[in-house]
């Protein structure tokens, strides 16, 4: 079985979990997703994990809760469609059993935080439970770490601290979701060898290396299995999971030769990246199907991809100060207005920080992804071609991505920077 685990911790209240600093300016035609994740590699020192959607649905949860400039300020933070919804292509669609996509949210609220009606009703009347935090956190923090880990399968576990928690804290707002995938066009596992891999830093080591020929079109036999681009010396190849139309996509890419990963993070611009979205999820994009009497096989676009098996995990970040660089201020100031939420008699809330903790596995089968993110809120004083096709090996750091074309929505995102030299990856 393949893992792959993320755990988001969004916190209202007061935490002690050190800030990743504010991104540089990402100009107003960087992606939200491009400017969160470049503040998350500010201080990274490796490898980095996010979950786009973990983050943006608990943002969705609070956003009927805000008004005035911070509801203004948490909506400009918010890409495509910001209300809450309960209808996503990849939670709903029919994929059968070999394509499982889960989704959970959860407010965790102190009776003495009174809610409003109007609140809890766009929420939905199943979404908030009682949680005594300000009688016994540790017991709260117990409710809220038990059903992150219930509904990632156990594999978020411990996602909030007691001890690094504010004493203030009185309400919780949780996502958890899970991603269970296999490819359409699977790795056999004795085609996997040891081969190199070049880190940033010049050292090389050695991963063990998947390979296989996937097809860029074909319904039946060849079955396009995913898909290849290459532009202005960017490569990327994706993979497509079981399911069919609208199933989430793999992708990983590859920077310019000679460009650091964060050079190219920093650099791509809207149009970059969605070409590179658009261009890797084209399912379908060819309508040929093989049949008697069609072009003979060897006629039919392919590409030859060797990726890592590789596993990942990091520590827990905090996310505060990346929000801040997007515009979303007010929110964790005394400026903060969750009118339209509630508020814990006779004070008002806000948000205190937001935090995530993640890992992955890729495996010759397929990928398990898992996230959860929590939102700690505490009261306040104050006012409110044609051929043999192109080969591509990912052998030195790659951005990798699973995105859902018909939502537009990134699950999870990351980059590869390969392992310690002379270390075996260890299980996340």
């Amino acid at each position: 079985m393949i893992f792959r685990t993320l755990a988001y911790v969004f916190l209202l209240g007061s935490v002690s979990w050190a800030d990743i600093p504010p991104a540089p300016s990402p100009g107003v035609s960087a992606p939200p997703e491009l400017c969160l994740f470049r503040a998350c590699m500010e201080k990274s020192g490796g490898s980095v994990m996010i979950s786009p959607f973990s983050l943006y649905e608990v943002l969705r949860y609070m956003l009927p809760g805000a008004a005035g400039e911070t509801e203004k300020q948490m909506a400009a933070v918010l890409p495509g469609d910001r209300k809450i919804r309960r209808d996503w292509t990849f939670l709903s669609g029919d994929f059968s059993r070999s394509l499982r996509c889960y989704s959970a949210n959860r407010i965790f609220a102190d009776r003495s935080v009174e809610l409003k009606d109007a609140y809890k009703k766009a929420v939905g009347p199943d979404a908030v439970a009682q949680a005594p935090f300000r009688e016994n956190m540790a017991e709260a923090v117990r409710q809220v770490n038990a059903w992150a880990a219930t509904n990632t399968g156990n594999r978020i576990r411990n996602l909030l601290n007691p001890q690094r928690m504010s004493d203030r804290t009185v309400l919780v707002l949780v996502n958890a979701m899970y991603l269970r995938a296999f490819w359409d066009s699977k790795f056999e596992g004795r085609d996997t060898a040891p081969r190199t891999f070049v880190r940033e830093d010049g050292a090389a080591c050695q991963v063990p290396m998947m390979k296989q020929q996937v097809f860029t079109e074909g319904r039946s036999w060849p079955r396009q299995g995913g898909m290849y681009y290459e532009k202005d010396g960017v490569r990327g190849a994706s993979l497509f999971f079981t399911g069919g139309k609208g199933a989430p996509v793999f992708m990983a890419v590859l920077p310019p030769e000679g460009r650091k990963m964060k050079q190219f993070i920093d650099g791509m611009t809207a149009e970059e990246w969605n070409g590179i979205l658009s261009s890797l999820s084209a399912r379908d994009a060819a309508e040929e199907t093989r049949k008697p009497g069609g072009k003979p096989l060897e006629q039919y676009s392919r590409y030859h991809l060797r990726l890592p098996r590789f596993s990942q995990s990091s520590p827990t970040l905090s996310l505060k100060k990346a929000l801040e660089a997007l515009g979303m201020e007010d929110a964790f100031t005394g400026r903060a207005d969750f009118s339209r939420m509630g508020s814990c008699a006779p004070e008002p809330l806000k948000i205190h920080g937001v935090y995530q903790k993640c890992a992955v596995r890729v495996r010759e089968e397929g990928l398990d992804a898992f996230a959860s993110t929590a939102g700690e809120m505490d009261p306040f004083a104050g006012a409110p071609p044609r051929g043999r096709g192109p080969e591509i090996e990912f052998n030195r750091p790659f951005l990798w991505l699973i995105y859902s074309p018909e939502d537009r929505a990134v699950l999870f995102m990351g980059t590869y920077e390969g392992p310690e030299c002379g270390k075996k990856e260890g299980k996340p």
